[in-house]
């Protein structure tokens, strides 16, 4: 884990235009390829916020089995200010501390957040997909930049999100009559690659499965911590 911790302190900030240039360092890094790699287990990420705490979860979820194998977390205090497009530099330390405590690795990862979808193509999961160096796709609620129109109401539809005229992602409808998700690479996949992935780890929620349980696990660390 030597290499990954110095990895981290490369691309860890000490202000905000320091932390500009990281941003640009690791888009350049980022790699949008086809996934090549198995895809059976499928780790989700997600953070919660207690006080000046951070809470990261990692959830292995098995897509042939829908059993979690495998989870960890960590709580880390803040060091890195409230910055809109910049969040990743405050949950990335937390992100590596339960990722190197996590037992059963999974072949990609599911980040809650964007990915490429983001104003300088940097998105929290193609972030962490480059420090890590593994796939990762970026998963979000709501909007952060793009245009795009509306998907079907029906599960399972999608439209395509564009950022400077780019295809960047999508908006998936993962449940019938409720709000899309958006979708994008984050790192070592290609566009084509995501609804396949996705679509393999929708249940009856409107989150993956991976994330969902993450989610839930940060929700039940930070309640003990209040």
């Amino acid at each position: 884990m030597t290499d990954l911790i110095e990895r981290f302190r490369r691309y860890y900030p000490e202000n905000i235009e320091k932390a500009r240039s990281i941003q640009k360092k690791i888009a350049d890094k980022i790699i949008l390829e086809t996934f090549r790699g198995r895809c059976r287990y499928i780790g989700g990420i997600d953070s919660a916020y207690s006080n000046n705490k951070i809470i990261s979860a990692i959830c292995v979820y098995d897509i042939t089995t829908g059993d979690v194998i495998n989870s960890s977390y960590s709580i880390v205090e803040c060091s890195f200010p409230y910055i809109p497009t910049y969040l990743s530099f405050r949950e990335v330390p937390a992100i590596i501390e339960a990722f190197i405590n996590l037992d059963r690795k999974p072949d990609l990862f599911l980040v809650d957040g964007h990915g490429i979808c983001h104003p300088r193509g940097v998105g929290i999961a193609s972030h962490i997909g480059v420090v890590l160096d593994y796939p990762t796709i970026g998963v979000a609620k709501s909007k952060l930049v793009g245009e795009f129109s509306m998907p079907g109401p029906k599960k399972g539809e999608f439209s395509t999100i564009k950022l400077y005229g780019e295809d960047v992602g999508f908006l998936y409808r993962s449940r019938e009559n409720v709000k899309p998700i958006f979708l994008s690479p984050g790192n070592k996949v290609s566009l084509n690659d995501i609804i396949p992935i996705i679509s393999t780890c929708i249940n009856k929620y409107r989150l993956p499965e991976p994330i969902r349980f993450a989610d839930r696990l940060a929700g039940e660390i930070k309640k003990e911590l209040v």
